[in-house]
Formats: structure tokens, sequence, C-alpha cells
């Protein structure tokens, strides 16, 4: 029976707590003449999730899955907090059988002429009877959870009476350990232990774990607490950029290795810089990567990419008026001085061709500078425009914009002007 809610008493003494559940309820005992508490809460990468003040000696979590550090201070004054250590507890996923995890078994035995029917039964470690089945042959096939059971026969013999086999036991054995876990586990050289819960699937309780990279070994405590939860608890190693890999080895399989599972946390002013080398390449990669909201991670390129090819339509603009310009001005030169129809002709040609050579290029001037604004806001918004010392998650802000092209035509002339409008909600 899954519980839905977990109700933890904390006391002086530190202790590691287990919950089967996301729905958290901690509470401490209350310290005469304290009034306000402070309450700290960091999450399996060591970061700082929670801090929270609090004027009851309680409060109410909801967490996924995964090992927490909490630790409660007492504050005496606005300057004066006194902190208890810091508190290990871990949240479970909830563990459930899934039929895809059952293995195929076949058991037979030998006849014997003086019986006529079989009750077969199997029993796990509990003494419970977890299949039992009538049969008139001498072979059983089924379908269990890995693990270790019993089985035996009940047999009904020809002179009436029944006869009864001892448990014989039988292994039911585990596949290929793997980890579902997507996420890296990272570790911060200022720990001193790190805890960490894992998932995956076919953890055996007789599995062995062991963590390693190419230059050392590092020795580790863990707990099976299903098929598809362990529990690994190690020293950091003080080592700077280091990564390690978990292997994981059923009795009689070969191992699993899970390479670089284990890294040191990258600090955060290196991820502000990965985030904006990102979209210096591609405008809104970096703020896609760091977690933004999808309108505001494809505001850039939906701007810029259609404002690029409206500058790369305004440059072959430019460059055709110049083609005419200069052809209508060698014409008209050919032609000198002469009062003629044709002369008269030829210098408006130039005229015009000239207006639009000064309107193209005025075009291709002013869409250029805007699109190297909108990257430069880009990068400044990669850089500068979000909270880097929290983890990275899903923003609640960004910039809006508006991109408006006007053309107006005044004879043989004719002109566009831009506007661009953006606002930034905090």
């Amino acid at each position: 029976m899954w519980i839905n809610r977990i109700f933890i008493f904390l006391w002086i003494t530190p202790i590691c707590l287990y919950a089967d559940s996301s729905q958290i309820l901690l509470e401490w005992k209350e310290i005469v003449g304290v009034n306000k508490y402070k309450f700290q809460l960091k999450d399996q990468d060591s970061e700082l999730i929670k801090d929270k003040e609090l004027e009851t000696n309680k409060i109410d979590l909801k967490l996924s899955p995964g090992s927490y550090k909490y630790r409660v201070g007492s504050i005496l004054s606005a300057t004066n907090t006194t902190w208890n250590n810091w508190k290990t507890f871990l949240v479970l996923p909830q563990y459930k059988k899934e039929k895809e995890d059952e293995a195929p078994i076949n058991i037979e035995w030998e006849p014997d002429p003086e019986i006529n029917d079989y009750n077969f039964q199997v029993r796990d470690l509990e003494n419970k009877i977890v299949f039992e089945k009538n049969l008139t042959g001498t072979k059983a096939s089924f379908r269990l959870f890995p693990g270790k059971y019993e089985y035996r026969l009940k047999a009904l013999k020809k002179d009436g009476k029944l006869g009864f086999t001892d448990w014989k036991s039988f292994l039911v054995k585990f596949g290929m350990p793997s980890i579902t876990t997507p996420r890296r586990v990272k570790y911060s050289l200022d720990e001193l232990e790190k805890d960490v819960v894992i998932e995956g699937k076919n953890f055996d309780p007789d599995m062995k774990v062991s963590i390693s990279s190419k230059d050392e070994a590092i020795p580790v405590d863990y707990k099976v607490f299903n098929d598809k939860t362990l529990h690994l608890k190690f020293n950091v190693p003080n080592k700077k950029n280091s990564s390690y890999d978990v292997t994981l080895e059923n009795p009689g399989l070969k191992p699993f290795k899970k390479e670089n599972y284990i890294t040191e946390k990258i600090p955060l002013d290196w991820i502000r810089l990965k985030v904006t080398a990102r979209s210096a390449i591609l405008p809104g990669w970096g703020q896609k990567y760091r977690g933004d909201k999808k309108w505001h991670a494809y505001a850039y390129p939906a701007i810029l990419i259609p404002g690029a090819l409206l500058y790369f339509n305004a440059i072959n603009q430019n460059a055709s008026a110049q083609k005419d310009y200069n052809s209508n001005l060698m014409n008209q030169i050919l032609l000198g001085s002469s009062s003629n129809q044709l002369a008269t002709i030829l210098s408006l040609q130039t005229m015009q061709s000239r207006s639009v050579v000064n309107t193209s290029y005025a075009q291709a001037n002013t869409i250029g500078l805007v699109l190297v604004g909108i990257y430069a806001l880009n990068l400044v918004d990669a850089f500068l425009f979000h909270n880097y010392s929290k983890p990275i998650e899903i923003s609640n802000y960004g910039f809006q914009f508006q991109f408006l092209a006007y053309q107006q035509r005044i004879g043989l002339n004719s002109s566009t002007s831009y506007e661009l409008g953006f606002s930034y909600r905090f």
C-alpha cells in the first residue's frame, strides 16, 4: 500500500529519511523562545531549491524522486540565525511491476504411473502462493518476475490418496541491468559525501555496483530497494574536471557500464558562456538551451531569417538599379549636350534610376542595422537577461517584437520605411 502523504518529525540528531511518496510534510520540535525558522533544501545536484522563512515549525513539500538535503535554522534576531546540520532523506519513485518484466518459465518432471493428475504450486520467499494450476501432463509453463521461488507437486494417486513432494527452490534470473535516469549525477568539490537515487531496470538484490575512471575507483555504498530503484552513497573525489563511469553487474551476466555518468558540476558562469555561444552561432539556440519558452527562443530566428531575405533582396535591387543608372548615365554622356527629345528622356531616366539607387541603398542599410541590432539584442539577452544563480529552468520573461514595413510612392520615386518595436517583461 502506497502512502499518499508522509509525516516526519525532525529531532536534534541527524537522521536519514526514506519516503515512498512525493507529498511530504516535514515537522520539527519547537524551540522555546523561537518564533521564526529558516528552512533550506538542496536537491540531488546540490542546488538550493528552497530557501524560506517560516513562522511555524513545519513545511509541506512536493518533491520528485531523488536525494535531498535540508537544514533548519532558528532565527534569533535579524542578523543571527543558528543552523542545525544538513540531513539527508530520499524520495523513492512509486514501484510498479510491469507485465513486460516477467520471464517465461518451464518446469518438467518425470512421469509417475501411479499418478493421474497434478496440482502444481509456486510460492515466493514470503510463502505466498503466486502460481497454481491443475495439470494432466508433466510440464508447467508460466511467467514470473525475477526472484527466488519454490515449487511442489500435489498429486492425486490412482488409489485415491494425495501425495506431496517437498518444496524445491528455483531462481528466475534478472536480465542485464540498465540505468534509465537520463540526467547525469553532478557533484561539486565543496561536498564531502554524495547521496543519489537512480532509476533503472533489472536491479538484482545481489547486483554489484562500482564507480571508476581510468585513473581511480571510488568506494561506494549502495542499496537495491527493488529491481528499478538503486541508492548510491560515495565520497566526493577531490579532482577537478573529472568524470566517472558507473558499472552494474548482475550475477552471471555481462556488466553494464554507464560512461561519464558521474561528473563535476559545471560552474554557473560557464553555463552563461555556453548559452551565449550558442546564441552567437544561431540566434535563439542559447535561449532554447537554457529552457526559455518556445516563443521567446524562436522569436529571434523568426525575425532574423525573413529580415535577412529582405536585406539580400534590397542588395540585389541596389545592384540592379546601379547597373541601370550607369547605363543611362553613359548614354547621356554619349549624346552630349543635345537638347533633342531623346536626350531629355535619357536625363529623366538617369534621374529616376539614381533615385532608385539611393532608395534601395537606404533600404539595405536600414534593414542591415535592424538585423545587427536584433542579433546584438539576442546576445545581450543570452548573457544578461537570465538568473544564472539558480538552476536552468523555464523562464517567464522575454521580448515581444513587432516589425513593420511601409512603402510610399510619389510620382516616379518610391521609398520604404521600417519600424521595429519591442518590450521586455520582467
